[in-house]
């Protein structure tokens, strides 16, 4: 997993062409480039001390295929001066065999990186969301989460509307 956000226009690539499932980044980057707008955040980290993420900043993309969502600390403060969160994941078209290589989250928030807590499985991950392509909306329920040098474990819940 991502351990450092200096690299991030090259990880987003990876988690757009991994949500998607594209063969290469460039055209997933292009497909996203159309449609990355977001409508409005509202997101709880359950970290120590909580993060809540409200706005309208960031890029997404929902598709039958996968989502994938990428919010960063000059828009949302609560993530730290140099934080940011990015995740992807299938959606109802995904291929079932598909699934643990399209599931991906990253977030570094104040200076302490977290990556998707598949200890139970990938069942509570994917679980955890619930894709509306129609609608646009992506639906967090308790996402597991884990701190990578702690252990402690945390959960993201909330909507994000995608535009």
């Amino acid at each position: 997993m991502l351990k450092s956000w200096s690299s991030r226009p090259a990880w987003m690539a990876f988690l757009v062409a991994v949500a998607l499932g594209g063969a290469s980044a460039g055209t997933a980057s292009a497909t996203v480039g159309a449609k990355r707008s977001i409508k409005k955040v509202n997101l709880t980290i359950t970290v120590e001390p909580s993060v809540t993420l409200k706005g309208t900043k960031g890029q997404c993309l929902i598709t039958p295929d996968g989502y994938n969502i990428d919010f960063d600390g000059k828009d949302y403060p609560s993530l730290g001066a140099d934080g940011g969160l990015a995740s992807g994941g299938p959606g109802p078209e995904t291929d079932p065999a598909q699934l643990r290589s399209y599931t991906a989250f990253s977030a570094d928030i104040d200076g302490v990186s977290y990556g998707e807590d598949d200890s139970n499985g990938l069942d509570p991950i994917n679980s955890a969301v619930t894709l509306n392509v129609k609608k646009k909306i992506i639906k967090f329920d308790a996402y597991p989460i884990i701190a990578f040098e702690s252990g402690a474990p945390a959960t993201m819940s909330g909507t994000v509307k995608c535009k």
